[in-house]
């Protein structure tokens, strides 16, 4: 390696992380989550749900399954107890889930998503 190659790019070059690693999904990292109970959460975590679900729905038809049946019992609910912004977040879910080329990173388009908005 020349001594440019070993040089840290301070401008857009510059990369927070190693990304040849793959995904790193925030719950499946071994480090704590930090969890600031004071910010105003506007926003639903379906990123984080589906996360927690992937030990259970490995393939991409079973993860669709789970957000189809979130979005059926979000619909059927009371009418008070309906919220449209949490059925525009599952909706919204489901079609990145399909765009997406894999379980994984259509997850981290949803976290990059939540923390965008």
């Amino acid at each position: 390696m020349t001594e440019s190659e070993n040089e840290t790019y301070t401008g857009p070059e510059r990369r927070t992380r190693d990304r040849s690693l793959g995904f790193q999904l925030r719950r499946r990292r071994q480090e704590a989550v930090e969890n600031d109970r004071r910010k105003d959460l506007k926003g639903f975590d379906i990123a984080g749900m589906l996360e927690m679900h992937l030990d259970a729905c490995k393939t991409r038809r079973a993860m669709l399954n789970l957000l189809e049946r979130w979005l059926a019992e979000a619909r059927n609910a009371a009418p008070e107890a309906q919220d449209t912004d949490y059925i525009t977040a599952i909706e919204r879910s489901i079609e990145v889930m399909k765009s997406a080329p894999d379980i994984e990173s259509a997850i981290c388009i949803l976290q990059r998503h939540d923390v965008d908005a």
